[in-house]
């Protein structure tokens, strides 16, 4: 690892003295918004020096060979394969993680969006969605299983319940857009709230966990191009309800990146050692 991270140190310094573009390439086997966060940090320690990013993002759960997975869901500049500073994760790249603890959900907005642009097939799909199924008043709830149970504290239907009744008794609310890595959840809003008075709706995923284990991790499990679209049609989905009720997970917490002024509030708060961005900047 201190290898690594004196490599990448003499790379960029070649790069600060010969060139205004750094071009990383993160081979990881990290959730796709894990790997988001680490291209925030990276251009925010590039606005800092003087630089700009350019991303290369590959991962064998979302892609079946070694091209950028991004380009499927995003628009953006890709640099030369042979000027590629090519990490595994984010503690290999030469910047302090005080420094990236700086960064606040609005901050992560500008900086990802100077970079990316959601590609047109994901805001046409989007857009259809919302026009077809969500009313005046959305409430939005993402409510994460799986994995999570080792970073934060599970999330229990009475929980889940609690928190909904709660934001019910004090707003009129026409519809619920759910989203869940885990069948069950969705079946409990449904059956619970699914009203005259309220339409609970959700993304028909093509994927989802019925056994507890996470599939976004497994690339034995489903299309992989389909979850990473399925990914991040419902963190778009979720940034465009009126609020959002969510348990810990990137994915949620990428939704107040892609709608800064999105009001949140967070389920089971992560556990200290896991309480990472974005989720760090929501409780």
């Amino acid at each position: 690892m201190k290898r690594i991270i004196i490599s990448a140190h003499i790379f960029l310094r070649r790069y600060v003295l010969q060139s205004s573009r750094l071009h990383v390439h993160i081979d990881s086997s990290h959730g796709l918004f894990a790997q988001l966060n680490w291209c925030v940090y990276i251009a925010y320690y590039c606005e800092i020096i003087g630089l700009r990013p350019t991303f290369k993002l590959t991962n064998a759960n979302y892609s079946d060979d070694s091209s950028c997975f991004l380009g499927s869901v995003f628009e953006h500049e890709c640099g030369s394969d042979s000027r590629f500073l090519k990490i595994k994760h984010i503690s290999e790249f030469p910047i302090s993680p005080r420094l990236y603890q700086e960064i606040s959900i609005a901050k992560a907005h500008l900086l990802f969006f100077d970079l990316f642009s959601l590609q047109e097939k994901i805001k046409k799909y989007t857009d259809e969605f919302v026009s077809k199924n969500f009313g005046k008043s959305v409430l939005g709830l993402h409510l994460r299983g799986t994995d999570k149970r080792a970073e934060a504290p599970p999330i229990t239907e009475e929980m889940i319940c609690q928190k909904v009744d709660a934001y019910l008794e004090k707003n009129e609310v026409d519809t619920i857009f759910v989203a869940s890595d885990e069948a069950r959840f969705i079946l409990l809003i449904k059956e619970k709230y699914d009203s005259k008075e309220i339409n609970v709706c959700f993304h028909e995923d093509l994927v989802k966990s019925q056994s507890g284990q996470p599939i976004h991790l497994n690339n034995e499990h489903g299309d992989k191009e389909r979850k990473l679209f399925e990914a991040v049609v419902n963190s778009v989905l979720l940034s465009r309800t009126d609020y959002l009720i969510k348990s810990a997970s990137f994915l949620s917490a990428w939704s107040c990146i892609f709608n800064p002024t999105l009001s949140v509030e967070v389920i089971n708060i992560p556990y200290k050692e896991s309480l990472w961005f974005p989720d760090s900047k929501l409780v």
